[in-house]
């Protein structure tokens, strides 16, 4: 499988919205491009009107099911669950091949409630 630079991005996942004070984050994304901010603010509140913004507080989700601030999952949920590019059943197949035990158990339930809240969010 090939590997490269992606220049101008469809969707953008900031998992970091800290990032945003020190880096142009939506710098060449895609014409009507969707970001996906992890972040308990309003999408309007970033002042990105080129952008289709999306955010979920996936922060307070990872504390609430895991008791850690670790988003990834979290973000795969969301990501799925707002361009349909891939399933939640694919993200949870993976966290289940990925993870032991009760560690894939809390991240599938992380997943599920996140792409749930995002679904119900737009």
């Amino acid at each position: 499988r090939g590997r490269s630079n992606v220049y101008t991005p469809d969707v953008l996942v900031v998992l970091d919205p800290t990032l945003f004070a020190v880096v142009d984050i939506p710098s060449g994304l895609k014409e009507g491009g969707m970001i996906i901010i992890n972040s308990e603010k309003k999408p309007g509140e970033f002042g990105l009107p080129k952008a289709d913004v999306r955010c979920i507080d996936a922060t307070k989700e990872a504390f609430d099911v895991i008791g850690r601030d670790i988003v990834n999952t979290a973000m795969l949920g969301a990501f799925a669950a707002f361009t349909g590019e891939i399933s939640k059943e694919s993200i949870i197949d993976a966290v289940k091949e990925h993870f032991p035990g009760k560690i894939a158990q809390k991240n599938v339930e992380l997943v599920e409630r996140v792409y749930e809240m995002a679904k119900n969010s737009r």
